[in-house]
């Protein structure tokens, strides 16, 4: 993925499909990743968000099923929360985490490719790809992740997209 982003060949898919279902599925899963880890998994709606919406599913589900598996493998008690809602007619979405935090410094590195923070509170698998790619589809499904944390306190990830609610023709309703 990474590298078709930097060759621009990476083309968003923009259909139809059910948010609220997405989410709902993405907070099953994760809700037993965490609970195997002994942590809390929360899910919650700020405000109304549009149901069926328009815009590119699996970029999405890549997107927030990343950054709760992160948040789940850099916290060690507590939990970890996926929440949504609407922001100046975007659609909203925070994960945010009791975790380790991470150190000021180290906010912007995280988002570079195969780079990980290496901490001794953590021992955590992977490739340091996650955030890189997930910054970059956001960036490509017009929104901007953004990070806050504070250390031994948690961190949240929080980013608004475009996904225009679609209305569903009368004919379909019987």
């Amino acid at each position: 993925d990474t590298a078709k982003i930097e060759a621009g060949t990476l083309e968003l898919r923009t259909a139809d499909f059910d948010l609220d279902r997405l989410l709902e599925g993405i907070a099953a899963i994760m809700r037993r990743r965490a609970e195997a880890r002994g942590l809390a998994f929360t899910s919650a709606r700020w405000s109304e968000i549009p149901g069926l919406v328009s815009g590119d599913e699996r970029r999405l589900r890549q997107v927030l099923v990343n950054l709760l598996d992160n948040a789940i493998k850099y916290t060690r008690e507590g939990g970890v929360a996926l929440k949504a809602g609407l922001e100046e007619d975007r659609v909203c979405f925070l994960v945010e985490d009791t975790g380790i935090g991470i150190r000021p410094e180290h906010r912007t590195e995280i988002f570079a490719v195969f780079h990980q923070v290496r901490d001794p509170r953590a021992a955590v698998e992977g490739t340091g790809l996650g955030l890189a790619i997930s910054q970059q589809l956001v960036r490509l499904m017009g929104g901007e992740l953004q990070v806050a944390s504070a250390l031994e306190e948690g961190s949240r990830f929080w980013f608004s997209l475009d996904l225009p609610p679609v209305s569903v023709p009368a004919s379909t309703w019987l």
